[in-house]
C-alpha cells in the first residue's frame, strides 16, 4: 500500500493523508478529498486495494454540506455524510456528536466494571486481568487519541472506586477515597 500512498501523495498534495495498515483518511477541503477518494477507486485495484465509496464517511459541518455534497457527486462518488463519527478508535467530528459518544462508551464501560466486580466475587484475580489488559487499554487509548474529554470519566471513576476496588481487595466501598487512587 505504501507506493500506493505515495503516489497518492504526489498528485493530491494538498489534503493530508491519514494511513493506518489497509484504512485510509484525508483532511483537506472537499475538493481535494473527494479527488483523493477517485484516484483511490481509479488506481487502488493495481495495488489490491479496493475501495467502497458508500462504505466512506465524510465529516463536514451543515454549511460545508452541500458544497461537499456536489465535490464528490460530480466524481461519481456516493458517500456518508456525517458531523462525526469514529475512526482507528477514536472520534472526528462535532463537539456535540463527539459528547454523546463519549457518554456511550463511558456508560458501556461502568457496565464493564460493574459486571467485572460481580466476577471479581469469585475469581477476583482473573476479574483484576481483565480490568487490566482490557478495559484499563481501551479507555486509556481513548484518552490519548481524543482531546478534551476528562470530564467523562467521573461515572467509571466511582464505578471503580464504589464496585470494583471492594469486591478484588475486600475493602468496603465506603472506606475508598480519591487519594487511595492516586499513583
Amino acid at each position: 500500500i505504501l507506493p500506493l500512498a505515495e503516489s497518492m501523495r504526489r498528485e493530491v498534495g494538498d489534503a493530508l493523508q491519514l494511513w493506518y495498515a489497509d484504512d485510509s483518511g484525508s483532511a483537506g477541503t472537499a475538493r481535494r478529498n473527494a479527488e483523493c477518494l477517485k484516484f483511490l477507486q481509479i488506481r487502488g485495484p493495481q495495488y489490491g486495494y479496493h475501495v467502497e465509496p458508500a462504505k466512506s464517511y465524510y465529516v463536514c459541518k451543515a454549511v460545508d454540506e452541500d458544497v461537499a455534497r456536489e465535490e464528490f457527486h460530480r466524481r461519481g462518488l456516493l458517500i456518508q455524510f456525517s458531523r462525526g463519527c469514529t475512526y482507528l478508535g477514536g472520534f472526528i467530528g462535532s463537539s456535540d456528536e463527539k459528547e454523546e459518544w463519549m457518554e456511550e462508551k463511558v456508560a458501556t464501560w461502568v457496565e464493564s466494571v460493574q459486571v467485572l466486580a460481580r466476577i471479581a466475587e469469585a475469581h477476583p484475580q482473573a476479574a483484576f486481568a481483565v480490568y487490566q489488559f482490557c478495559l484499563q487499554p481501551e479507555w486509556g487509548y481513548t484518552q490519548r487519541v481524543v482531546a478534551d474529554i476528562g470530564h467523562h470519566f467521573a461515572p467509571l471513576e466511582r464505578a471503580i472506586r464504589r464496585y470494583f476496588i471492594p469486591a478484588v481487595t475486600s475493602i468496603p466501598g465506603s472506606e475508598i477515597t480519591a487519594k487511595m487512587r492516586q499513583p
